[in-house]
């Protein structure tokens, strides 16, 4: 035993020789023993652990600050996702919902009557819901149920039916309607993320229509129409992959590029994940192909301190708290995600899922928006299923420094690692590394 000890000491140290400091903390310690008895990636180790103690102290320090209590509601849905279509103008290269069918290979559309009498149901079964976001596919080739639902909720509101009005928010490409989606704005508070991976080059060699051209020039000008308009979109969304790496772009320059063109946006940027499909035979264990979880860790290391000079520069403390805030925040950090406990996802076939990336995977298939038994033994049992799954259960989540506050996607843990409470070692490495990232921003500027 100890000479297998100290040969794995020997094999951390040649692929992690600048990473001194961490060594001497982490290798001398127990996780050791339970990588040597469980054979885990080296690698993977490097993902559960700050580099110092002194970030260590940071950080436990930060989430005492920020400790969030959930009003505890039976009835409480955070997120009420619509997949009004399962169409997608497009075909992007990533896309992980495979263009909106879930895999199921069918292309439906909610008609707004559905629409209506699946949220009717929802709403008059729970006490508060906060969000209702419109999803698919491309939710704007089915404007019409959009527009339905949101007078129908607005409307209910009004007359007093129910206690609080939902904020509703768009995921889109943004390629078409676009003088609708300013409407539902004006109209209805509708807020908007949009889709879009950084300059033209990049942007099209990933982002395309069907037909394979890219959608670029599109939706670069109808952005800047939205801003004009109604100051719109709220956020921007990148995901980040191998073509950028190809094209020397880290996350940073994607931040500076958006922001240079469009003005002072949300930007999110996060690693691909596998596509969710659910009937597939083999795992995809190449999902990113030039990118090891350590440089993943090392990009986005780098653009959490940058974040945090750049936020304070631009939007002064009250966006570095908020940007503290919503990094550290302990709410639901028993969990994974909130898959089922505070997500539900309605196709529009009215077929109710823990969340998008289970959609159309009859083992979660929760029950249908039209039932009035809604909360039956089924649905019930698929929730129950879904809390009793913690992060605290994995004896590596258990030893990793972020386990307060770090978030993870069952339904890629299942699909990639054919389990769950399985990380996936790309999305901890994105966790680790911009957490330790915004610390050491903080650190700096104290």
């Amino acid at each position: 035993m100890l000479n297998g000890i100290f040969a794995l000491r020997r094999e951390i140290a040649e692929c992690f020789q600048e990473d001194s400091i961490f060594l001497k903390n982490v290798v001398k310690s127990s996780v050791l023993l339970i990588i040597v008895v469980d054979k885990i990636n080296l690698e993977f180790l490097f993902m559960m652990r700050f580099h110092s103690q002194q970030i260590r102290e940071l950080y436990q320090d930060l989430i005492k600050d920020n400790v969030e209590q959930l009003v505890s509601k039976k009835n409480y849905i955070s997120q009420l996702i619509l997949n009004v279509t399962s169409c997608c103008n497009m075909n992007c290269h990533y896309c992980y919902t495979a263009q909106g069918t879930y895999s199921r290979h069918e292309q439906k559309i909610m008609s707004p009557d559905d629409g209506v009498s699946y949220v009717g149901n929802i709403l008059s079964k729970y006490d508060y819901v906060e969000q209702i976001k419109f999803f698919g596919g491309e939710p704007l080739l089915n404007f019409e149920c959009i527009e339905a639902i949101c007078s129908f909720v607005n409307d209910q509101y009004l007359k007093g039916y129910i206690n609080n009005k939902p904020d509703f928010h768009i995921n889109t490409n943004l390629t078409l309607n676009v003088e609708s989606l300013n409407l539902l704005n004006k109209q209805f508070g509708l807020t908007i993320t949009v889709g879009i991976d950084g300059p033209l080059s990049v942007h099209n060699s990933q982002r395309i229509f069907a037909n394979g051209k890219g959608t670029f020039e599109i939706v670069n000008r109808n952005i800047k129409w939205l801003i004009d308009k109604c100051h719109q979109p709220r956020s921007l969304e990148v995901v980040f992959t191998d073509e950028h790496l190809r094209q020397g772009m880290t996350p940073i320059d994607i931040h500076l590029y958006l922001n240079e063109q469009y003005g002072r946006r949300n930007i999110i940027i996060h690693p691909k994940v596998p596509v969710l499909v659910f009937n597939r035979t083999r795992r995809n264990n190449n999902y990113w192909w030039g990118l090891t979880n350590r440089k993943m860790r090392k990009l986005f290391y780098k653009y959490g301190t940058f974040l945090v000079n750049d936020t304070l520069d631009n939007d002064g403390e009250i966006g570095l708290k908020r940007l503290i805030s919503d990094t550290f925040s302990t709410k639901d950090t028993d969990y994974y995600c909130n898959a089922a406990i505070g997500y539900l996802a309605i196709l529009p076939s009215g077929e109710i899922y823990p969340c998008a990336g289970f959609c159309g995977n009859q083992k979660f298939l929760m029950g249908n928006a039209n039932d009035l038994e809604l909360k039956n033994n089924i649905f019930l049992g698929v929730k129950q299923y879904f809390i009793g799954v913690k992060k605290k259960e994995n004896k590596l989540c258990r030893t990793c420094d972020i386990i307060d506050t770090c978030v993870n996607c069952m339904a890629a843990m299942l699909y990639e690692n054919c389990v769950f409470n399985s990380p996936l070692e790309s999305i901890c490495a994105f966790n680790m590394g911009i957490t330790e990232g915004i610390i050491n921003g903080i650190n700096k500027i104290k």
